[in-house]
């Protein structure tokens, strides 16, 4: 699990741009977007990108209230 650096969203829709190649054919990578007052282990968050299995890479428009925000970057498996 790796955390990123805090940044600030404006409230307005934002870009996430990302490219993923799995190590096996059972990883699975996720990427939240965690309010920098909460500690994801203890409250849980929903990813806003989930991938399994196969190289990808695409974009997502994230949707947050304004605030500050770090990233959680999550692979789990072999």
């Amino acid at each position: 699990m790796k955390k990123s650096e805090v940044f600030y969203l404006s409230g307005n829709e934002a870009k996430f741009v990302y490219k993923y190649s799995p190590g096996s054919e059972m990883e699975i990578f996720t990427v939240y977007v965690v309010d920098k007052r909460i500690d994801i282990l203890e409250k849980g968050e929903i990813p806003e990108i989930m991938a399994a299995n196969k190289k990808e890479g695409s974009k997502s428009i994230i949707h947050k209230s304004e605030g500050d925000y770090y990233l959680d970057v999550n692979v789990v498996g072999n």
